[in-house]
């Protein structure tokens, strides 16, 4: 049986343990100028039979809480589940491709991993919208449309079947966030190039040792077009795979190197 104990650490005054759980005391980010609090976890491991062939075992670790600013700063209402996906802009005469999320897409409980269903539900602009499992695309518009460039839909995600009691009883399985896109005027107005055919897909974070699938999209996007992708080099072309228009990034420790950042040219 392994059983766990709180050893110091430099504030400990913020944590308490029963069993297993070791729980952090609710914090302002104001509270000090350094967000990050930690504490010493000793475990024990005691045999249940034979102690004097099978000896106790002890091991201790730092655990370290960083504590983050709630995203709502006006102190508005935040749900536990909430789509993530952020407004965006593009230039005009250009299908634009948001990849919808929530903030439960990376986590998993046991064998469970949530999957978030989402749906269009209504929008000053929704017809200016078409949604594709978690693909939102925004049909090319010219700058000169209206006088507002900014276009907005509603959009719900489902979070389907919670894994846990605690989720059934503390987690919403559904939640609502309006989208905006602004137009922008095409930048080669002022001289610069700008090919009428190109990758539209942007860069993208992904957590460590977790592969990451980034879906390829051009502005050409369309039932009449057919596109296809293709890796021709970049430093650090070994580290991804391609299949149809679904880039994979391999799954990669964040201390592999000291530069954390990874390049392919497609």
């Amino acid at each position: 049986s392994v059983s766990f104990a709180i050893v110091g650490g430099a504030d400990v005054s913020k944590f308490t343990l029963k069993g297993n759980e070791l729980t952090f005391k609710a914090t302002d980010f104001e509270a000090r100028n350094n967000a990050n609090y930690r504490v010493n976890i000793k475990a024990t491991r005691t045999p249940w039979a034979f102690p004097w062939h099978f000896p106790t075992q002890t091991t201790e670790k730092t655990l370290t809480v960083t504590v983050t600013k709630n995203p709502d700063d006006n102190g508005k209402y935040v749900p536990m589940f909430r789509i993530t996906t952020a407004d965006v802009s593009t230039p005009e005469n250009t299908d634009k491709v948001i990849m919808l999320a929530t903030n439960m897409d990376d986590f998993e409980y046991g064998d469970f991993e949530y999957k978030a269903i989402f749906t269009i539900t209504g929008g000053a602009d929704v017809k200016k919208f078409t949604l594709a499992g978690n693909r939102l695309t925004f049909k090319a518009t010219a700058f000169e449309a209206r006088n507002n460039a900014t276009y907005r839909v509603k959009i719900k995600a489902d979070l389907g079947t919670p894994a846990s009691s605690f989720d059934r009883a503390f987690l919403p399985p559904t939640t609502e966030k309006t989208l905006t896109v602004t137009v922008t005027k095409n930048p080669d107005d002022n001289g610069k190039y700008v090919p009428t055919f190109r990758i539209t897909t942007a860069d993208v974070s992904t957590l460590e040792n977790r592969d990451k699938v980034i879906t390829l999209a051009t502005n050409k996007n369309s039932d009449i077009d057919s596109v296809s992708f293709a890796i021709v080099g970049g430093a650090d072309v070994s580290k991804f795979t391609l299949k149809g228009n679904e880039l994979t990034f391999k799954a990669t420790d964040f201390e592999a190197r000291n530069n954390a950042n990874y390049r392919v040219n497609i």
